[in-house]
């Protein structure tokens, strides 16, 4: 649930890089605290149901978090958003896809006597491989992307 949460964080790394170099920066400050107070009501109001339900509350601000950081691109940075949802809904979809059955396979308590690491290891690794295959089969920039190094590497031998 928790790394769901911070897959809606992926447009922030970019944000206050984008405002800065079209002199919008000055807005970041307002937005950060927005987001933070969303963050401290979602969790004091999930708070009492529980862990499991602070971490769902988690996902509710993150994607709080996202829409601003959105806004802020498109708005103050001129990013076509919509473009680059049409871009990037592949390799979205994908990671919906796979957590579905990565997330039953952690619910049949497969490993659960394996150290903590290993059994992370052992479950999210092969759905990481898949992902990326699934990336070459579909996805033509992804594939041109992840296959390049690989071109290259043939090409020098």
């Amino acid at each position: 649930i928790l790394a769901f949460a911070q897959f809606l964080t992926l447009p922030a790394f970019v944000t206050e890089t984008l405002l800065s170099i079209t002199g919008e920066v000055s807005r970041m400050p307002r937005a950060s605290l927005v987001v933070a107070l969303v963050a401290v009501i979602v969790t004091l109001v999930a708070a009492p149901f529980g862990i499991v339900a602070v971490a769902w509350s988690q996902i509710a601000l993150q994607a709080v978090f996202f829409w601003v950081h959105m806004r802020l691109q498109s708005k103050h940075a001129g990013v076509k958003v919509m473009r680059v949802a049409g871009m990037t809904w592949k390799p979205a979809a994908w990671v919906a896809l796979l957590a579905i059955p990565l997330y039953m396979l952690e619910q049949a308590h497969i490993g659960t006597t394996w150290h903590p690491l290993l059994r992370v290891i052992g479950l999210c690794l092969p759905f990481g491989v898949a992902y990326l295959v699934c990336l070459v089969a579909t996805d033509s920039f992804a594939r041109q992307l992840l296959l390049a190094p690989l071109r290259r590497k043939h090409a020098r031998t």
